[in-house]
């Protein structure tokens, strides 16, 4: 089993997979494991712009933040020691099971485990990776014993559950008599509180064994435990090859690691050794492609590639390349050339085909090849710049005599294989920062000097880099961003508003400045129309003229009605937008406004026909049109008053 599963039960809607490429810089910064852009996306509503502005001051207090945690970000450091041994050497004597510790060698792997765990130091997560716990033959593989098998049927073949269990228990037996690690700051425990735990359970596959310890108080801080398994042996999937995985989250960081056993080189001949390097190479590959983790906390995968901290350890059987001009047998000169001098095995750094290929100049045996499920053509190369050695003070190569293949009891190394650096321990992380790395030699820890594996364990030790956000005060801070947005977007409307109805005001003033231009010529012509008509003698003319006012009042009446009707129409139709964004009071103005616009403009044109039959002379027209004017004048009031109230009572009932 590759990969977990990516749908939920009863249901074929895939989870969805988390990734470091979404598109926002979030500077490394996760919350529960989730990358913070994520985090946003998923689980607080934010638009695109609110969730930049969050991670913004996010980023800004964790560039400024200490160790204490007041705010949203605490920074800690997190103390992690990797220990990875092939210990087939010790079950291969048990031909009956090929399983387990004999009981005669029980002490002397203590004691190494012991002193292993003095390498490495007090540290919060100690990760032990063993290959071949079992041994590798056909008659184990076909009983396919896998953790996730187990866990399914409820059920375990004979011998292997007890293998692992006698494991767990050597293991937290060396790991409890080393140094204790320390709690917080300003915090003391008693000694089994600070006693080296099981976390999670056993990860298990045929022969390999992964197994997480920490500390009883760090329990707390852990969470989202996930495992993973991979087989990689090409025939019957066994797991003799293979890898298998876990995760989880601490202090809001994202950690994976890796034990492998990788494939063995066959032939010492060089084309079958460059074939067996690329098959290595694409299990490497598939470490970090393949493996993913369903989390059961946030229903997401977690591809490798998605944790901020990854770790591989194990049996890499990566081998030295034959040099051609040696005339000798070639593991007679490695074997010469690690005795000759103390650190003499550094002449063989070159000759590393890991070395190699994480150099800065790769070996010609890269090739293009197709990476699965992704459809991409990528080189080894580029592949492999994902990965990097924990070199210390800047080495070129593994700071440690080559691990493999050891004599049992030895002590020195067996004459059928030539020494490589099979045991290796690789990471990827941008938050890790490597302090130790080496190996610890069987034959200077065991008293007379001997060997109970074929392989010597090699250790890491990392200090790596938690941010920890505190999910409540995140939650503040995005509803208070949030909030400001709303004001923001709030404050603007209201701005634009204001200004687009400042400028309606504005257009309606300079209306009103046109219409009371000829104000004083309509006082005028009114004067003077009331002179001409007082000074009419004939009675009849008197009703006459007042007739055709009265008619050409009516003409103008309706024109200006049917215009007043369009026009104030229309203004109704704003008054109700404006009314939906809250300028009432602006409303009930402009309505105002709008009545005295018609009521001077339906004057100016009045005045303007007045005006042209005065400049003509055209006395009796002229008295004829004035008198309609100054009844205009006259009912104006009146009719004014009622269209005002008339639009009132249809702005009410709107």
């Amino acid at each position: 089993m590759g990969c977990c599963a990516g749908t939920t039960a009863g249901s074929r809607k895939r989870l969805p997979e988390v990734s470091w490429h979404c598109g926002l810089s979030c500077h490394g910064l996760e919350v529960e494991g989730i990358p913070l852009d994520r985090y946003l996306d998923h689980f607080t509503g934010l638009n695109l712009h609110e969730q930049h502005e969050v991670i913004g001051r996010v980023v800004q207090e964790a560039d400024q933040s200490p160790s204490s945690s007041a705010g949203v970000c605490s920074r800690k450091v997190a103390r992690v020691g990797l220990l990875s041994w092939n210990v087939g050497g010790i079950s291969d004597h048990r031909k009956d099971q090929g399983a387990g510790l004999e009981e005669a060698a029980q002490a002397a792997v203590a004691d190494v485990l012991h002193a292993a765990v003095a390498k490495i130091g007090a540290a919060d997560i100690i990760v032990v990776g063993l290959q071949e716990i079992i041994s590798l033959t056909p008659s184990n593989a076909m009983k396919g014993t896998s953790s996730f098998n187990e866990s399914r049927k409820n059920q375990s073949f004979y011998g292997w559950p007890e293998t692992v269990a006698q494991w767990v228990e050597v293991l937290l037996g060396g790991l409890n008599s080393g140094p204790m690690p320390s709690g917080p700051a300003g915090k003391s425990f008693c000694s089994d509180h600070r006693s080296y735990v099981l976390y999670g359970q056993p990860v298990y596959l045929f022969g390999l064994l992964l197994c997480v310890f920490c500390p009883a108080y760090l329990l707390k801080h852990i969470r989202d435990f996930g495992m993973a398994e991979k087989p990689m042996d090409s025939r019957i999937k066994s797991g003799a090859k293979g890898a298998v995985a876990c995760r989880f989250v601490l202090w809001d960081r994202s950690f994976c690691f890796l034990n492998c056993h990788l494939a063995a080189t066959t032939s010492n001949s060089a084309r079958i050794s460059a074939r067996d390097l690329r098959q290595r190479l694409r299990q490497l590959e598939q470490c970090w492609t393949e493996i993913k983790f369903k989390s059961h906390v946030n229903q997401m995968v977690y591809p490798v590639s998605a944790h901020r901290a990854i770790f591989l350890l194990g049996d890499t059987n990566m081998r030295l390349v034959h040099k051609s001009d040696i005339n000798e047998d070639f593991g007679s000169y490695a074997t010469k050339t690690i005795s000759a001098k103390e650190n003499g095995y550094r002449q063989l750094w070159s000759l590393d085909q890991l070395c190699q290929e994480l150099g800065p100049e790769p070996q010609p045996s890269l090739r293009e090849h197709k990476i699965r499920g992704l459809g991409l053509n990528v080189t080894d190369e580029q592949f492999l710049s994902q990965w990097q050695e924990p070199f210390v003070s800047g080495r070129q190569g593994p700071p440690f005599p080559p691990t493999f293949k050891l004599a049992v009891p030895g002590p020195g190394y067996s004459k059928k294989r030539v020494p490589a650096w099979t045991d290796r321990v690789l990471y990827s992380s941008d938050h890790a920062e490597p302090l130790k790395y080496g190996s610890l030699q069987q034959s200077q820890v065991l008293s007379p000097p001997h060997n109970v594996s074929d392989h010597d364990p090699v250790y890491a030790f990392f200090d790596v880099e938690c941010m920890g956000i505190d999910p409540r005060r995140l939650g503040l801070l995005a509803r208070q961003v949030r909030g400001e947005s709303r004001e923001t977007r709030r404050l603007s409307s209201r701005l634009t508003t204001s200004g687009r109805m400042q400028s309606q005001v504005l257009q309606a003033q300079a209306l009103e400045e046109d219409a009371l231009g000829p104000q004083t010529e309509i006082d005028d012509a009114s004067r003077k129309l009331f002179e001409q008509v007082t000074t009419l003698q004939d009675s009849s003319e008197t009703a006459l003229a007042c007739l055709m006012l009265q008619e050409c009042q009516q003409e103008c009446w309706k024109l200006l009605c049917s215009q007043l009707e369009q026009k104030l129409g229309c203004s109704i139709r704003h008054i109700q937008t404006s009314q939906s964004t809250g300028g009432h009071e602006m409303a009930d103005e402009e309505a105002e406004e709008v009545v005295r616009k018609l009521d001077s403009e339906a004057l100016q044109e009045g005045l303007r026909e007045v005006l042209q039959s005065m400049q003509r002379g055209d006395d009796w027209q002229c008295n004829r049109v004035l008198s309609g004017a100054a009844q205009t004048l006259l009912e104006r009031r009146s009719h004014g008053l009622l269209r005002k109230k008339s639009s009132d009572n249809s702005l009410l009932s709107l």
